[in-house]
Parts: structure tokens; C-alpha cells; sequence
């Protein structure tokens, strides 16, 4: 089985379909939005459940008074519970055989692939993101079912004679799960690096117990129904919307919690890293956020240089560690790139609903980013 990256809108403008493309995005656009407002449950051991403090009102970012839909307040009960079932399923799950498992997430790619325009266009109203970065983040996703599915296969599951020592000694080399792990996932790519790093735990053998970005429930809503349809058991993926201080707070401090994935803010993954390792050492895997430098030379393409820079600092509004935030550039181009990258930006980025068009720049998550940009912008033109 060979590895192959779904690259949708490549392989449509490659086809010089680019119309199709806009076709089904717009019409999966007026299907969403006949969903709106539907009540979402938790999942825990495959059953539907309902929390004690009730639900909340998920607000799409390009529209304050639209409802997209209502999601649960998890408690830590509900983490509790959600926890012990993913611990029950933990023995039987990590003796199927990989070839079995393998199955389950290559079917589930296939069911991504056919879903992918409808999944873009819920993302845009999830988190703002325009047609071309939403359908890029459903194909990143699709991408890691394939892949983990296909270095399974590549690796017998992880299994693998080694070297006599000894003429009388057999060494096997074998990856064991560990047993159930927090998944805690950003808003920033809603459904890839949500089904990154549950495929990455589920496929090896661990159960896991899934938590989402409060502003961004529904993709990992719609991914725990593509693996139901796939065939994954019961109880090996649990899904639990809430707030971090009560939902997270349980994940990374039960006992029953064997290892954490985390991909968030720098502060947050520093606490977290300390509370895994505060009695015993668990397995904490965090990706945080960084700044990332790009370096223009003397001897660049100036006009492919802006473009990058452009796209990568503004694209989805720089809300995503890839996003550069550091210009590293030689003295004797920098007025000749500036000018142009102000002239590429007021040429290029339209801002207003990402489920057009035309938008290169649609809304920020929340209110809390929105005053926080404002901030900044205030003290960039106050220091220069």
C-alpha cells in the first residue's frame, strides 16, 4: 500500500476544474447551514451523554448572533466517567490485531474523502477559515488516516525481530499502547490535528478520551461520527466537550490517564508538562506555539518572497504556530520588499465571510483574540 496526499484543490486547478471546486463548496455551504442549531451530545463508551450543567450556544465567528449549533458543559464527572469506559475497552482494543485496526481508519478516509466539501464548509463557519485553508485542513486530516494507516502496515505493527545477541537468544522488538490517553485538541485546525493525534494514540492500541477547543466542538463531533461509521468499538474513542478548567483539569490529573497529547498555547503546555511528570513520568507530547522566522537573502525571487511571507503572516489572520512572525531580511532589499509586501497585501487580502469567493481574511476565533490583535496593533504604531 503506497502513501498518496489528498491535495484537492491542487489536483481540481491541476484538472482546470476550479469552478467544480467552487460548486461543491457553495452548495455543501447551504447544506450546513440546514444543520444549524442541532444538539450535540458527548460520547462516552458509545452511548450519547448529557451533562449535568447543561449546554452552551457554539457561535460561528463571522456571525455574533448566529448559533451554529449546542454543545455540552462537561464536568469532571463526565471526564471521570468518560475515562473508566476508555479504560475498559483498553484491553480488548490493544489485543485486536493491528491489521483489524488498520482497516477501521482506512475506512474512515475513504468516508473523510466523500464528506470533504461538507467538512469544509462546517469548518469555515467553525472557526473562519476561507474554502482554500478548510478544505486543506480536511485533506491534512485525511492525510493522517492514510499515512498512520499505511506505517502500520510498513512496520508489521511495530513488530520486529532484532539481532541474536546470542546464539541462543531471540530478541523481538515490540511496541506496547500504553493504555488511555487525553487528547486535547486546538481550534486553529479543528479536524486535522484533532484526527492527528487520536489516530496517532487509537491506531497503536490506546483508548482515548478526546476534548476539543471550546470554540471549535463540532469538527471533532463530525470526526467521532465518520469513526462510529468506520466501525471503531465502543469505548475506544470518547468524546467530551468543556472547558479546560474543568474537563482538562481532570484529563491531565487522573490517575487512569496513561499519557497526554496537547497542542496549544506555551503556558498551558508547561503546566501540563509539570502535572504529568509532578509524582510519576507519563508520556506528555505538546506542540505549542513558536515564532517562526523566514529569511529573505539578497539573492531571492523578490515576488515569491512577499507572497510567502504574506500568506504565511496573514493567512487564517496568523492564528497557527506556522504562522511567521519573525522577517529576518538583508539590508540593501529591505525598503524593495516592504514597499512590495504592503503593495501584495492591499492588492491581495480581502477581509469579510470566508465562505466567499473572494475573502483571503475572514474573522479571528473570539473576542479575546480580536482585543488582543487590537492591542498590538496599538503598540505597533506607537513604538514603529
Amino acid at each position: 500500500m503506497a502513501f498518496k496526499n489528498e491535495r484537492t484543490f491542487f489536483e481540481i486547478t491541476k484538472a482546470k476544474k476550479v469552478e467544480l471546486f467552487h460548486k461543491k463548496y457553495e452548495e455543501a455551504v447551504e447544506k450546513v447551514r440546514k444543520g444549524f442549531e442541532t444538539h450535540y451530545p458527548n460520547y462516552i463508551g458509545g452511548k450519547k451523554s448529557f451533562s449535568s450543567d447543561g449546554e452552551y450556544a457554539v457561535i460561528t465567528p463571522i456571525n455574533k448572533n448566529q448559533v451554529i449549533g449546542y454543545c455540552q458543559k462537561g464536568t469532571r464527572e463526565d471526564a471521570k466517567n468518560a475515562i473508566l469506559a476508555a479504560k475498559a475497552k483498553f484491553y480488548e482494543w490493544s489485543r485486536t490485531p493491528y491489521q483489524k485496526r488498520v482497516r477501521i481508519f482506512q475506512k474512515a478516509a475513504k468516508i473523510m474523502s466523500a464528506k470533504k466539501y461538507e467538512l469544509a464548509a462546517l469548518m469555515s463557519f467553525d472557526n473562519g477559515k476561507n474554502r482554500y485553508e478548510s478544505i486543506a485542513d480536511v485533506d491534512e486530516a485525511i492525510d493522517f488516516l492514510n499515512f498512520y494507516s499505511y506505517l502500520m502496515l510498513k512496520n508489521k505493527g511495530f513488530v520486529a525481530k532484532m539481532g541474536k545477541p546470542f546464539p541462543d537468544e531471540d530478541c523481538t522488538s515490540v511496541l506496547k499502547p500504553y493504555g488511555v490517553w487525553a487528547v486535547i485538541s486546538p481550534f486553529n485546525f479543528p479536524l486535522a490535528i484533532t484526527t492527528g493525534m487520536s489516530t496517532g494514540a487509537m491506531i497503536t492500541g490506546n483508548t482515548i478520551v478526546l476534548k476539543p477547543a471550546s470554540d471549535t466542538p463540532l469538527m471533532a463531533l463530525k470526526f467521532y461520527e465518520i469513526m462510529k461509521e468506520a466501525g471503531l468499538p465502543d469505548g475506544v474513542m470518547n468524546l467530551v466537550v468543556g472547558s479546560g478548567s474543568t474537563v482538562g483539569e481532570e484529563l491531565i490529573s487522573n490517575p487512569d490517564i496513561s499519557g497526554v497529547v496537547f497542542t496549544g498555547s506555551r503556558p498551558v503546555g508547561k503546566r501540563i508538562f509539570t502535572q504529568m511528570t509532578s509524582e510519576t513520568v507519563k508520556p506528555c507530547i505538546t506542540e505549542l506555539g513558536g515564532k517562526n522566522p523566514i529569511i529573505v537573502t539578497s539573492k531571492a525571487n523578490l515576488d515569491k518572497a512577499i507572497e510567502g511571507v504574506a500568506r504565511s503572516a496573514f493567512g487564517f489572520g496568523g492564528q497557527k504556530c506556522s504562522a511567521c512572525s519573525r522577517l529576518i531580511i538583508f539590508e540593501d532589499i529591505k525598503e524593495k520588499f516592504l514597499e512590495g509586501l504592503v503593495k501584495w497585501t492591499k492588492e491581495r487580502v480581502t477581509i469579510g465571510d470566508p465562505t466567499r469567493k473572494e475573502v483571503f481574511l475572514g474573522p479571528v476565533i473570539n473576542q479575546k483574540a480580536y482585543d488582543d490583535f487590537a492591542k498590538y496593533a496599538e503598540m505597533a504604531k506607537r513604538d514603529g
